[in-house]
């Protein structure tokens, strides 16, 4: 795997921020792109994304927020 989720926080109704850690920006819009393909998600927005490091590991930590459509 390539992307973990860190933190999964409901900001409001149907309103979720996401955090988590990827190793390049490539696989954060991966994960944003499959979000927008699932009847699930709606308006998924990049919070932040900025460099850290896990164990030594160059990494990218990231903040989404995402609309959940009510089922």
């Amino acid at each position: 795997a390539n992307c973990w989720i860190t933190d999964l926080t409901e900001v409001s109704p149907n309103r979720f921020n996401i955090d988590g850690v990827a190793f390049n920006n490539y696989t954060i819009a991966d994960m944003m792109t499959n979000l927008e393909s699932s009847p699930v998600f709606s308006s998924i927005d990049l919070l932040k994304a900025e460099k850290g490091m896990v164990r030594d590991r160059d990494v990218m930590t990231f903040k989404l927020s995402t609309g959940v459509v009510p089922q």
